[in-house]
């Protein structure tokens, strides 16, 4: 198992000239088998930038946080293989929340969960292929503005999207297919 943690916002912004004090850079890598990567990434105003990738094996557990308020956080996770969990949550008041996850393999657990109120919630994931994969999208809170693509081209897989919450703008795209006994719920109110 390699294992890769890099945090150098200050030595980024060097490099462009500026100075962003309140900014969380995370980066990890992991190859093998029963890998876990937890990333934490709290404030006020700042910006949040996380990357995860697991490849190869099986069971590895990936759980991103990123809370506050007034932030950017930007999510991507990469997982290939079998019997992974992935679960981002992005939560907060008036946060810009971008999450994209691209996993293949079989028996996958995903929830990508962003709360909060007067957020823009934006959420994607790429694509996913293999089978009995479990996908779950909960963008809920009031006055949010909640976008949520998702492709998937596993077979005996459950796709459950869930935009709830009052005075939100609800928009939520998924393909299927081709999948066979593949189920799509898409819950907006």
């Amino acid at each position: 198992m390699k294992l890769l943690t890099f945090t150098a916002c200050a030595a980024l912004f060097a490099l462009s000239g500026q100075v962003l004090a309140a900014d969380n850079i995370s980066t990890i890598e992991q190859v093998g088998a029963n890998s876990n990567a937890t990333v934490e990434q709290t404030g006020d105003g700042t910006s949040n930038n996380s990357t995860v990738k697991q490849f190869g094996g099986h069971l590895h557990e990936m759980n991103v946080q990123q809370k506050g308020t007034g932030n950017e956080n930007f999510s991507l996770a990469t997982q290939f293989g079998t019997a992974h969990s992935a679960e981002i949550i992005q939560d907060g008041q008036g946060n810009e929340n971008s999450s994209i996850l691209s996993q293949t393999g079989f028996a996958n657990d995903v929830l990508v969960q962003q709360d909060g109120d007067d957020n823009i919630n934006k959420s994607s994931l790429r694509s996913e292929t293999g089978g009995n994969n479990q996908i779950t999208i909960k963008q809920g809170g009031t006055g949010n503005e909640n976008d949520s693509v998702m492709s998937t081209f596993s077979f005996d897989s459950t796709v459950n999207v869930d935009q709830s919450g009052s005075g939100n703008n609800n928009h939520s795209e998924v393909h299927v297919g081709p999948a066979l006994n593949s189920s799509v719920s898409v819950v907006q109110n």
